[in-house]
């Protein structure tokens, strides 16, 4: 009899506890890594006025329990980026000292697909906020192909600065000639890096695909993602803030913008590495 009883008080009390852990991290993303994602909804700061979220991001082994990362994340919605402030890992039960993420950190801009947007979006949706690209499927559309891979663009992910006219949106990639033998892993990781960044300053007829400013090369596959941004710009594909000199900005590992100037450290960083630009490209 009181076997049974001490059973039955036991299963009662199972989904009490799963209730209590579940209630305060909401999962969101599961990698080919064999991690499943959750953020905490307990200590999330969300300011309204700024548009800003700061949210710890839980990344647990699915076959190792206990065994898990910790980060910190900047979520900017007003210009749709976001910053990894420091990082953590606890095995056994033993946190680990958090790492402090470099003394300067640049806001990226929020990747149409993955990690990054899967996380904004859940969180959007714990706020009561719009999501960061809204709840269509995003559109990719073809623009060329150049040294074996197809590339596309997207009209739903685009930011315009308007006080500091610059256009930021996202291109992907795709082997022209898929190999048969290439693991669904593979698959999925070259699917995640396959989507990369860039900003466009039309008044200077420049385009940034990582390394800074370029020049456009005639036939080049930086014309064609400039023709097609620059298409999209005339079209009024993107969303406007004028936010770009107060937010495009430079932080410290807290979360604060601090008084360096963005274009002129990336500049500093296109001058270091201009040796390097035809090896890069080659590698693309």
């Amino acid at each position: 009899m009181l076997k049974t009883i001490f059973i039955a008080i036991y299963l009662m009390m199972i989904p009490i506890f799963t209730y209590a852990n579940d209630n305060r991290w909401e999962w969101f993303y599961q990698n080919p890594f064999h991690l499943n994602s959750f953020f905490d909804k307990k200590s999330i700061q969300y300011n309204p006025q700024k548009r800003k979220a700061v949210v710890w991001v839980k990344s647990e082994a699915l076959d190792e329990p206990g065994t898990f990362i910790i980060s910190k994340y900047l979520l900017d919605y007003e210009i749709k980026s976001y910053i990894r402030l420091e990082e953590g890992s606890q095995v056994n039960q033993q946190t680990s000292h958090l790492k402090k993420a470099n003394k300067v950190l640049i806001p990226n801009g929020i990747s149409p697909e993955g990690y990054e947007k899967d996380l904004a979006d859940r969180v959007s949706s714990y706020l009561k906020i719009p999501k960061v690209y809204g709840d269509k499927p995003i559109q990719w559309n073809y623009i060329g192909q150049f040294n074996g891979k197809l590339y596309y663009i997207t009209p739903d992910a685009n930011v315009y600065f308007k006080d500091i006219n610059y256009f930021r949106a996202f291109f992907k990639t795709k082997d022209v000639l898929e190999s048969s033998d290439k693991s669904a892993m593979k698959q999925v990781v070259d699917q995640i890096l396959s989507i990369r960044g860039f900003g466009c300053e039309f008044n200077k007829h420049k385009i940034i695909i990582g390394r800074g400013p370029e020049e456009i090369i005639p036939e080049s596959r930086e014309e064609a993602i400039y023709n097609a941004a620059f298409k999209m710009f005339k079209d009024k594909k993107f969303y406007i803030t004028s936010e770009g000199k107060k937010r495009l900005v430079l932080y410290d590992t807290n979360g604060n913008a601090v008084k360096h100037d963005l274009k002129k450290e990336k500049k500093k960083k296109v001058f270091q590495k201009s040796n390097r630009r035809s090896n890069n490209y080659k590698n693309e």
